[in-house]
């Protein structure tokens, strides 16, 4: 079985590529008689791969071209899934995303795919709840971590962890007094951040740990 994943370009690397999309693709791939495809529809090879593949799966895709394509895969008994896996109604102003899923004919077409796909996957129970209305054949796959550090059984001290895409730098804003009185309050507590880059420069106020 050939499964194909399209999804919006992205630079490689992001947090939200690599549990939504990269280390899932890779345990699907783990099974056995099946290859997964994953790639963006800026690639010349995709579109090959879209027409042949088993199951192919739209991730937030906007492109009427996926209308007939999609009532090509139906005729051929080929299903074909929508893939919600972020609130894109709600994506911050400052987010370079913004302007594309913020405009009313993306919108549309997102919310027509969904609704003419022969079902709609999201990555959380809450996306249902907004979303689910769209087509009534639904799963929830949760963002998966394929490798995983394991916690010692007794850590020596406490450490409070944060992890998230550039998409939470408001979030982290919004949190950050809580962080720094916690740190300021409790010296042996320590913080461990991963994120983009942008996020890591807001602990420059963070001694080395």
């Amino acid at each position: 079985m050939l499964i194909a994943h399209l999804e919006p370009p992205h630079y490689g690397n992001q947090g939200d590529h690599v549990y939504r999309t990269e280390q899932p693709c890779r345990a699907l791939g783990e099974l056995p008689g099946v290859q997964v495809v994953s790639g963006s529809v800026l690639s010349p090879a995709m579109h090959q791969v879209i027409k042949d593949a088993d199951v192919l799966i739209l991730c937030l895709a906007a492109d009427a071209d996926f209308l007939p394509l999609m009532r090509q895969r139906q005729q051929d008994h080929r299903p074909t899934f929508f893939e919600i896996n972020d609130h894109f109604l709600a994506v911050q102003p400052w987010n370079s995303t913004a302007r594309f899923f913020h405009h009313p004919v993306n919108q549309g077409l997102i919310f027509q795919l969904a609704s003419l796909a022969d079902g709609l996957q999201v990555t959380m129970p809450e996306l249902l709840k907004v979303f689910g209305h769209l087509n009534s054949v639904q799963a929830v796959f949760p963002n998966h971590l394929w490798e995983v550090t394991p916690l010692p059984e007794k850590p020596a001290k406490l450490r409070i962890g944060w992890a998230g895409s550039l998409g939470h730098l408001e979030d982290l804003q919004w949190v950050m007094p809580a962080l720094k009185a916690v740190l300021k309050e409790f010296p042996a507590v320590t913080l461990a951040v991963m994120g983009d880059q942008k996020l890591l420069d807001l602990f420059a106020w963070v001694p080395n740990q």
